[in-house]
């Protein structure tokens, strides 16, 4: 458990600056940002939104993403 608190404050430190900050959890009134996805360079990602007509699939609302790449 400690080993992984590390590695994600690690992971946390070099974070690309676009990153998504939706509210994923409980799906079914979401109050916490769990779930993210990372970019870089910043703005590759164009934009971001949750899925909640999900919330009967998972706990967890699903994060999509419009990246450009190339």
């Amino acid at each position: 458990m400690v080993l992984a608190r590390l590695a994600a404050r690690r992971a946390r430190a070099g974070a690309p600056r676009a990153r998504t900050q939706h509210a994923t959890f409980p799906s079914w009134y979401p109050l916490l940002r769990l779930d993210r996805i990372f970019c870089w360079p910043p703005d590759a990602m164009r934009g971001s939104f949750v899925d909640r007509l999900a919330r009967h699939a998972s706990d967890h609302l699903p994060v999509l993403a419009d990246v450009a790449i190339g």
